[in-house]
């Protein structure tokens, strides 16, 4: 199109099958026409003929690159995307009518980043509500918007040259998420959440890869943030990690009861949040301890492919 694209939300993956649901779900945005969508996939994309929903899209980019790892992935993306906005999508998170045009009239604000608030996109499992708390417990069914200390990196939208800022270490800051914002926030970049802006996360609900994902990101985080650690201090917090559910525990329990959506939920929801805060907090041990382990490949798998593990 002639005019250039507002937003870029850049998606890595596998195939076009892998994404095409979400594809079609930015597509369906009012604001499609500023939105340039930017496919980081291996080998060939998809047959524009055969896939009208493209043609909705300001542009459509395809970056040749594998998906894993994600974060190389999601960075490959973001340097090839136009627009001065940015958002990291996923393959099973998947925006409600009006999120493109919240995400773009908030970012007219001071904001580097602004968040969304988060849905369940597979509300019937207590195993899936679990899942969703642990990974976006303060955005989940976000009611009241506005300057934030914190913002889920997935799923949010960037201004671009925040992150080009980062420069050859845009991949290494991507793969420690949370440590992303922390570093924001200490370059003196400001936040925000938009209610307005929704999208419907579906969560991992089959209970075996339910334990297994928890654990292994669990590991993967812990490895991530203790890798420039010396290992006296790696072993310290290794020995602490016991204390970790107890602490969750109690941040997401009030969480849990302060969103009308959730609070029906409890008790309920209890068996599956604490077995799923101890199998993290094996995890987080074991990250401090080990390293990440296998964390890594098995947990791409199950972000990549979520809809495999859903009951």
């Amino acid at each position: 199109m002639s005019e250039a694209p507002e937003l870029s939300v850049v998606l890595p993956t596998d195939s076009y099958e892998t994404i095409a649901e979400v594809v079609r779900g930015w597509s369906a945005q009012t604001a499609s026409r500023s939105i340039e969508l930017v496919i980081v996939i291996p080998g060939a994309g998809p047959d524009r003929s055969e896939h009208p929903e493209l043609d909705s899209f300001n542009g459509v980019k395809l970056v040749a690159s594998p998906p894993y790892p994600l974060p190389v992935a999601r960075a490959a993306g973001i340097r090839a995307a136009a627009a001065p906005l940015v958002a990291i999508a996923e393959t099973h998170s998947f925006p409600e009518p009006g999120c493109a045009d919240a995400l773009i009239a908030a970012h007219r604000g001071p904001w580097a980043a602004v968040g969304p608030a988060m849905a369940n996109a597979n509300p019937d499992s207590l195993i899936s509500w679990a899942n969703l708390l642990l990974d976006y417990g303060p955005w989940v069914e976000l009611a009241d918007g506005g300057p934030a200390d914190d913002v889920p990196v997935h799923n949010s939208c960037f201004k671009r040259r925040v992150l080009l800022d980062y420069g050859r270490g845009l991949d290494e800051v991507l793969s420690t998420e949370h440590f992303l914002v922390q570093d924001l926030q200490a370059k003196g970049h400001r936040l925000y959440m938009e209610p307005a802006a929704r999208t419907a996360h579906l969560n991992v609900s089959k209970p075996v890869t339910w334990l297994s994902e928890r654990f292994y990101a669990g590991r993967g985080f812990a490895a991530a943030r203790a890798r420039p650690w010396a290992g006296r201090r790696r072993l310290a917090y290794a020995a602490a990690a016991p204390l970790i559910p107890m602490l969750r525990f109690r941040r997401i329990l009030s969480l849990v009861r302060g969103s009308p959506r959730t609070r029906g939920l409890l008790p309920r929801i209890l068996p599956a949040l604490v077995a799923s805060l101890a199998v993290s907090a094996l995890g987080e041990l074991c990250g401090y301890a080990f390293g990440a382990g296998q964390a890594g490949p098995r947990c791409h798998e199950i972000e990549l492919h979520r809809a495999r593990f859903v009951r």
